[in-house]
C-alpha cells in the first residue's frame, strides 16, 4: 500500500480519537 495513504489515514484515526477522548 501507498505510505502517504497510510499515514494520512492514520493521522486521521489519531484525530478521531483525540475528539472522543475528553480534554483533561
Amino acid at each position: 500500500m501507498n505510505v502517504r495513504f497510510i499515514s494520512k489515514w492514520f493521522s486521521e484515526k489519531v484525530v478521531q480519537m483525540l475528539e472522543l477522548v475528553p480534554v483533561v
